[in-house]
């Protein structure tokens, strides 16, 4: 009955790489993937806020290679969507 909230812009990135594309699963699948490219140079760029890159390259590799994030990697879910927009109001 309730909708996700990053449905919305989730179905907008599906839509806007369909149009360029064509449509396919694999094409979005690359979508997915670009976003969450996207969300791990923003989680770098949170974690870099540590003052320690270290630190941050670790981090970001660990959730990088997480099979959760994997598996979600290679999907078209909106789990990817939610965690870039909940990184993004804490680069401020």
């Amino acid at each position: 009955i309730w909708p996700g909230m990053s449905l919305f812009s989730h179905v907008l990135l599906g839509v806007s790489f369909v149009k360029v594309f064509g449509f396919s699963y694999t094409v979005l699948r690359l979508a997915n993937m670009a976003l969450s490219l996207l969300t791990l140079f923003f989680v770098y760029r949170l974690f870099l806020r540590s003052q320690k890159p270290l630190m941050a390259m670790f981090l970001c590799a660990l959730m990088s290679f997480n099979p959760f994030y994997m598996n979600l990697f290679n999907s078209f879910m909106t789990d990817l969507s939610f965690l870039i927009f909940r990184s993004l109001p804490s680069m401020h």
